[in-house]
């Protein structure tokens, strides 16, 4: 691998990159605040940055790729002077090191990058392909094929499943894919290889790379995420001699050369698998003498010398990328995880955040935590029944003989109240539910219908949440108590029947797909206690989803996709009301000058069960 580093260097003498060409990053967010950045030519687009106090882990990734490309002085990037498009393109789940994307909004993202000027697009992410090319989204597809018309080279991380499969997009025609090379020569691995790659995706160093982290530290991180900008910055330092040489680029020669030119590559030992080299590993000198058609000559350091001091191949190493040993790094290990676009089905919906941190800052001020007063929930989850002690269960063990719990209990609902009613988000328990009063017995009704009917996949439970002690389960986990008000506003639905109800059978089946998307948006990414005034109103919002429906119809029919859901506080709010704003917005994914189309409605959470107020209001956003 030393041998890589050094024909970069070599290329690098002849040009540290034209700031004509422009790499764009497809990444999350990247801390431009760290010294490595100083004089770097970048500017930022996509998804709003989220603050970096509190998000170091959402903008390590990005802010690591991108100073493996732009990095100066103690990072020494490889083009340092191209110019720098980087497009956040990750949004912060809450639960994930690092964000997610969905095809949809990867594809609106290069269709953006193209529009401002890309001459090469990295994407360090991927979304694992259960059948190959075939999952990728028509949306996408077609955004790759406006790259090859616009003469823009896509190069795409292979993936750290360490498996014989494949990533979209980096799998999809046209890509280069980067598989990453251990340091001793071999595929990392954690690197994915497959027939896909075979003939489009070669090897690049991808273990212990330097690069910087937030907050101005540096680090070493490995896995493909990081095979990839140095491949980006090899392939903008190539097209960077052709504009010099040539006046003009031409993106697939480029692409193919570095395909034609790789070397074979050592599989330490596992000789069986030899896919994993995929077409080889970078040559970068046989690469820039296939482009420039001369022999390597002896080159010197002149470029550097255009730098700052502290970027030159100073403190006795010539190897730009394997500077500063003398730091204390904080070294990650390779993470399978980190590179998937979306964590689920190719159908999400670019949805961006639901209301920023603030959401809780809102709920303080009626935490019985804080206030010792009851506290209004409105929660979305899965109900279950557990027993509460082992004697409990030994005990029902042996009246039961061997029945259902659920259908015991139907003819002794008396014996309701000897059990635990768990409340479960995607098997997390989040409140033990138990009702109270002279109406109890219709809510422990309610509550067996839920659990008896196998069909149902999601309840909601409105209710209040006293804060004066939790409940021990036999796992171990301590949960809060939620008391429902004598079963008002329970509900009970599985997705399908809820789309059964709301569309008609007749109508388009793409409308169909993206209310799904929209009620997956909230069950998994925006999945909350229900607690705060800003919960109560965006679980409501998948409950009352004749709203949902009017404003889907409206955007879809324009051809237009789901970008973000944000919940605000109303400034139309009287006196002692908590009134709540639903807003989506929606833009054009092959069209990134049309304006961005926004719709809200209007939530009264000041009651235990929320109601929709006013009508559903659109306009359009620049």
């Amino acid at each position: 691998m030393k041998k890589i580093w050094l024909d970069i260097a070599s290329l690098q003498a002849e040009t540290l990159g034209e700031p004509a060409i422009c790499i764009a990053v497809l990444d999350g967010p990247v801390d431009l605040q760290h010294p490595c950045f100083i004089g770097a030519s970048l500017v930022c687009e996509g998804i709003a940055l989220p603050p970096l106090l509190d998000n170091e882990d959402l903008y390590s990734h990005g802010t690591h790729v991108a100073s493996v490309i732009f990095g100066r002085g103690a990072i020494n990037g490889i083009a340092p002077k191209c110019r720098g498009v980087l497009v956040n393109i990750f949004r912060d789940t809450g639960e994930r090191r690092e964000g997610v994307c969905s095809q949809s909004y990867l594809a609106y993202a290069i269709n953006l990058a193209v529009h401002r000027g890309a001459n090469v697009i990295t994407i360090s992410g991927g979304q694992l392909a259960r059948f190959g090319p075939e999952d990728a989204e028509p949306l996408l597809v077609r955004a790759l094929e406006n790259c090859a018309r616009s003469n823009v080279l896509i190069i795409a991380a292979a993936g750290n499943d360490g498996c014989a499969c494949v990533h979209i997009p980096a799998a999809l025609p046209g890509v280069l894919a980067v598989g990453a090379l251990s340091e001793s020569g071999s595929p990392l691995d954690s690197s994915n290889w497959g027939s896909a790659y075979r003939h489009q995706g070669i090897l690049a160093p991808g273990e212990n790379i330097l690069g910087a982290a937030p907050g101005g530290r540096i680090d070493r991180r490995n896995g493909t995420s990081f095979a990839t900008p140095i491949v980006a910055g090899v392939a903008a330092l190539l097209m960077s001699r052709q504009h010099v040489e040539r006046g003009k680029i031409d993106a697939p020669a480029i692409r193919a050369a570095l395909i034609e030119t790789s070397r074979p590559c050592r599989l330490a030992g596992d000789s069986r698998v030899s896919q994993k080299c995929m077409a080889g590993v970078i040559d970068v000198a046989g690469a820039e003498t296939l482009m420039t058609k001369v022999k390597p000559k002896e080159r010197g350091m002149s470029n550097l010398n255009d730098l700052s001091s502290e970027a030159k191949f100073g403190f006795g190493v010539q190897d730009p990328l394997l500077l500063n040993h003398n730091f204390s790094v904080d070294v990650h290990a390779s993470c399978n995880n980190e590179d998937l676009i979306s964590p689920s089905s190719a159908v999400q919906s670019p949805s961006v955040s639901v209301a920023d941190r603030s959401m809780e800052e809102e709920g303080a001020s009626e935490s019985c935590s804080t206030c010792g007063g009851p506290q209004i929930v409105y929660a979305l989850g899965e109900l279950s029944i557990e027993f509460k002690t082992e004697s409990s269960r030994a005990g029902f063990g042996q009246v039961l003989n061997g029945a259902d719990i659920r259908h015991y209990l139907r003819e002794h609902l008396d014996e309701a109240s000897t059990v635990y009613w768990v409340l479960k988000l995607d098997g997390t328990p989040i409140y033990v539910v138990n009702p109270a009063g002279p109406f109890a017995h219709v809510v422990y009704e309610k509550m067996l219908d839920f659990v008896l009917d196998d069909e149902i996949e999601r309840v909601s439970v409105p209710g209040y949440s006293t804060g004066r002690g939790s409940v021990t389960l036999l796992s171990g986990e301590e949960v809060p108590v939620l008391v429902p008000p004598a079963g008002r506003g329970m509900f009970s639905w599985s997705t399908k029947a809820l789309l059964d109800l709301v569309v008609d059978g007749n109508e388009d089946q793409a409308l169909r797909n993206h209310l799904e998307e929209f009620l997956n948006r909230i069950y998994h990414d925006f999945r909350n206690a229900g607690s705060s005034p800003r919960e109560r109103a965006l679980n409501f919002a998948a409950t009352n989803l004749f709203q949902a429906v009017d404003v889907l119809k409206r955007a879809t029919g324009e051809g237009r996709v789901l970008e973000s859901i944000r919940v605000e506080k109303s400034v139309l709010a009287r006196s002692g009301e908590d009134l709540y704003e639903v807003k989506m917005r929606f833009f054009d994914p092959e069209n990134v000058l049309r304006a961005k189309r926004a719709f809200r409605f209007t939530v009264d959470v000041s009651d235990v069960v929320p109601v929709s107020v006013g009508r559903v209001r659109a306009w359009s956003e620049a």
